[in-house]
């Protein structure tokens, strides 16, 4: 079962070096990674670091974008049929 990681942004992570030395990490490892931004303040250069391909970025105007899209996101990221493990981190 592959291993995903979603990362959610509303603007610019707090630590740029950080956030993407955390990223590549979790690639290296495996973890397939998606990086969401919402708002227009997102710093996208931050967001295309972040995923794992370009084709993992995906961004929003407003939450209730966001929102109205959730379950086709779920799907995109998701698509498997088993049982699934969240688990979240916070910076």
């Amino acid at each position: 079962m592959p291993i995903v990681g979603v990362v959610l942004t509303d603007g610019i992570s707090k630590d740029e070096v950080k956030t993407r030395n955390a990223a590549k990490l979790l690639k290296d490892m495996g973890v397939t990674m998606y990086s969401i931004g919402v708002t227009d303040i997102k710093n996208k250069d931050e967001l295309n670091d972040i995923a794992s391909a370009p084709e993992n970025v995906i961004t929003f105007q407003t939450f209730s974008e966001l929102a109205d899209k959730l379950e086709s996101l779920v799907k995109l990221v998701c698509p498997s049929k088993h049982k699934s493990m969240i688990r979240t981190m916070y910076s």
